[in-house]
């Protein structure tokens, strides 16, 4: 009875990984109908429960209350989840103006365009509240609530007198399920810091071991495959172009904008790079793009310089390259070939070349504002001209692939030479060391652009979870001796951060995005999930070690790994679990549903029931088997990549970054 639970969770885990097919055959209601919301899968998740309950009452896991709370906390999301399965409304109401539904009257549906486009910029739903006479809006990601229903807006008819709206009214549920993730966050913290516990026992085991164990080299490694993705542009008409002695003396000039004072080659910088995915195109400066746009638009808008990525939109503009040209989007009446669709991220960049035609995009200092001092403008000049992030995720993930390399030699040879072996730990060490100081004069030049403290969007957040991996590894490196295995894996979790926050600066978000995408919910999920990523890579990469140097050592290398392992599991499966309901908590102020079983957070979930198998030795005593512990942590790991890479390329979905 003891393993019924956990063959329960295996069978939940195997259904939902082929439901994230079967959708993908089919569509989102079949798999809805017959698999997510069918009797047998709920009946699943019930055996998973009253297995468990019994087996928390054998190990008194009240005794251990961290613990116990955490138990108590997932039983709490499934009883939330129960009750909004039963209890919970939600379904699509149709209204057309004069219209009315419960206590909301349809008044008029407007689109709000970028200036000058036919690219829509938000929908809006004018409403009424009939039982008090009040004016009300409902429009995208920003919803209606009222007497406990939310109404979201969801689509519109074209000729723009009708409206959809979805409809939501779970208060029991949703209050369930909150309970649930507040007892998860304070679980977990209590958790990770209190001081008893095994993870404490794990902490004094592997210092024990380090102490004792010649694994001292990086055992860390990341597989990052650099490739590029060019297409031949048509080269047969060529736009004319301003000098760039001419566009560099723009460089310095101070305009305002995103709401503060910046030298224009801020401006150039993100224009470009938000239409080609690069600062430059074809040789050309930012400044020199960017002037020549206003300067002969007629010439520029025939030039294939804006990048797609979803195939459905090449296929409607008829296009077959990764780069479209302005024109590509309008048919020959004008008229904006997008129009209606969710297209947030192209209809941002067809708007961004229309403010500039408009004139609206280039914003002179108002009368009487005092320009910023010259010292702070050519400060971000500096900023902008040298790519910190770019360098140090090279850096960072470079002197891993060294590290790991030395190691496998030092194996494979049973010794590695002593003179090559100081030259690695020499460059272990300038990495870390240089890295961390790049890192700080980096952050510490953005707050001083700024003037504010540099936490409020993602890729901030990212480069501040980056350095606190790399101070983390320069502590560790200061107290121990030959830490050089501390040390890669410090640079290991700062490389992917600091990957993510490359990606993100290569789509600068220099127009109005989406409200929902500015939510401090989904910076703090997308971060500690991805903390998360890197510790299981972290920790796949030692189980691979492990087995690949087992009855090859004295032993103690091998207890050294699993006891890392067991160790990091704690904060990496608890990142995953807080950054997926984090995520849930973000859906549903936005959207009315903190779980719609996306393939991506299908996915997820699956992984979090992978790694929290792993905790369990005492119920699965094939797990405190080092090598099937290792095994298994091998193929959990499958489960991540699954998530983060299978889904954006196999099965799509809302999170699916592959397909646009």
């Amino acid at each position: 009875m003891r393993k019924l639970p956990f063959i329960a969770l295996a069978v939940v885990a195997v259904a939902i990984a082929v439901a994230t097919f079967v959708e993908d055959a089919t569509s989102t209601e079949f798999a809805s109908e017959n698999i997510y919301g069918s009797p047998w899968f709920a009946c699943l998740w019930g055996i998973v429960v009253l297995g468990a309950i019994p087996l928390i009452v054998k190990r008194r896991l009240w005794k251990r209350v961290s613990v116990g709370l955490l138990h108590l906390s997932f039983i709490t999301i499934l009883a939330g989840a129960l009750t909004t399965h039963i209890f919970g409304e939600k379904y699509m109401v149709h209204l057309r103006e004069g219209e009315q539904h419960l206590a909301l009257r349809l008044d008029s549906f407007s689109i709000r365009y970028y200036p000058g486009s036919d690219a829509p910029q938000d929908f809006v739903s004018h409403c009424t509240l009939v039982d008090r006479n009040e004016a009300v809006t409902v429009s995208m990601n920003k919803p209606l609530e009222d007497n406990g229903y939310r109404f979201y807006q969801t689509s519109y008819d074209y000729d723009l007198h009708g409206t959809v709206l979805t409809v939501n009214h779970d208060p029991w549920g949703v209050c369930v399920t909150y309970i649930g993730y507040l007892l998860l966050a304070f679980s977990s913290v209590w958790l990770l810091l209190g001081r008893g516990g095994e993870i404490g026992m794990l902490m004094r085991r592997l210092k024990e071991r380090l102490r004792s164990s010649a694994l001292m080299a990086a055992v860390v490694v990341c597989g990052a495959a650099s490739f590029s993705m060019s297409a031949e542009a048509k080269e047969n008409f060529t736009p004319r172009c301003m000098e760039k002695a001419q566009a560099d003396s723009l460089k310095n000039k101070q305009i305002m904008y995103n709401n503060r004072i910046c030298p224009l080659n801020t401006l150039a910088r993100d224009f470009t790079k938000k239409l080609t995915g690069k600062p430059s195109f074809r040789g050309l400066s930012a400044e020199q793009v960017l002037m020549s746009w206003m300067l002969y638009p007629e010439d520029w808008q025939k030039v294939d310089m804006i990048k797609i990525k979803d195939e459905g939109v090449k296929r409607q503009l008829g296009i077959k390259t990764k780069l479209a040209a302005f024109e590509d989007f309008f048919d020959k009446d004008g008229n904006y070939i997008l129009l209606g669709q969710n297209h947030a991220d192209i209809d941002e960049k067809v708007g961004l070349i229309l403010w500039l035609n408009e004139g609206t995009l280039i914003q002179a200092l108002p009368d009487g504002t005092a320009p910023l001092p010259v010292e702070k403008i050519q400060a971000e000049i500096i900023y902008n001209e040298v790519p910190a992030t770019t360098v140090l995720f090279c850096a960072c993930l470079t002197a891993a692939i060294i590290a790991i390399a030395a190691f496998v030699v030092k194996m494979a040879k049973g010794r590695l030479n002593a003179k090559a072996e100081r030259v690695v730990d020499i460059l272990t060490t300038v990495a870390l060391y240089g890295c961390t100081l790049l890192l700080v004069a980096s952050i510490g030049l953005r707050w001083y652009i700024s003037g504010t403290v540099p936490l409020t969007n993602g890729l901030e957040t990212m480069q501040f979870i980056a350095l606190i991996a790399l101070t983390g590894g320069c502590i560790t490196a200061a107290a121990l001796k030959n830490a050089n295995y501390i040390k890669g894996g410090a640079m290991l979790i700062a490389g992917f951060t600091l990957l993510v926050a490359h990606l993100s600066e290569m789509n600068p978000q220099i127009t109005p995005l989406m409200p929902v995408l500015h939510s401090p919910w989904l910076s703090s999920h997308v971060s500690i999930i991805m903390i998360s990523y890197a510790l299981f890579a972290f920790m796949a990469i030692n189980s691979a070690t492990f087995l690949c140097i087992r009855k090859k050592s004295n032993g103690s290398d091998e207890h050294v790994l699993t006891t890392l392992n067991r160790l990091l599991l704690y904060p990496a499966t608890l990142c995953l679990s807080i950054g997926i309901f984090l995520g849930a908590v973000w859906a549903n102020q936005s959207w009315g549903t903190y779980w719609s079983w996306d393939p991506k957070e299908a996915w997820a979930l699956i992984s979090m029931l992978a790694y929290g198998i792993a905790f369990h030795r005492n119920s699965l005593p094939w797990l405190r088997k080092e090598g099937y512990f290792h095994i298994y942590l091998l193929l959990a790991f499958l489960t991540i990549l699954m998530t983060y890479f299978g889904v954006n390329y196999l099965l799509g979905g809302m999170h699916s970054y592959a397909n646009g």
